[in-house]
């Protein structure tokens, strides 16, 4: 909500836009969220966030760096009924872990979508747990909620072999 420099709430309906679409996009968010908009971040480099409400505007710059999931294990071997929990981890462009601590603090959420590649072999679940199904290789997918996989932008993904 926008308020005056007295901080007042405005009756003026907020806008927020990037200047460089390709770099990061804003989105609204659900009703219950501490925020009315999402920020996601595409591309690395710099964006402007310009949020109008009325005659007033302000702006603010946004920098996307390098980010991108790992998998944990990357490799694993399963029974038929038996299952294993895979886990998503954000790597900076170092291969260093950020902690969901210091996302939490930036205002990030990373929410994880899994997708098996053959799930007559194996299933996953929305937590990342996979069930063997038949003996068989498998490849699972872990990508930011929302992207069509298996090919996520940001994504990765590990092998689990079902005897």
């Amino acid at each position: 909500q926008a308020r005056d420099r007295h901080g007042q709430p405005m009756s003026a309906a907020v806008t927020v836009r990037s200047s460089d679409t390709g770099v990061a996009t804003v989105s609204p968010t659900p009703a219950d969220w501490p925020s009315p908009h999402t920020l996601l971040g595409l591309a690395e480099g710099e964006a402007t966030i310009v949020a109008e409400a009325g005659a007033v505007t302000t702006e603010a710059t946004l920098t996307v760096l390098p980010a991108w999931l790992k998998v944990d294990p990357p490799q694993s071997t399963i029974y038929v009924g038996q299952a294993t929990r895979l886990a998503a981890s954000v790597r900076d462009e170092l291969g260093r872990p950020i902690t969901p601590e210091a996302l939490s603090r930036l205002g990030i959420v990373v929410a994880v979508q899994w997708m098996s590649d053959d799930e007559t072999v194996a299933t996953v679940d929305s937590d990342g747990v996979v069930r063997g199904v038949r003996p068989g290789a498998v490849r699972i997918y872990g990508g930011p909620l929302g992207s069509q996989g298996p090919y996520f932008t940001v994504g990765a993904s590990a092998r689990v072999t079902v005897q």
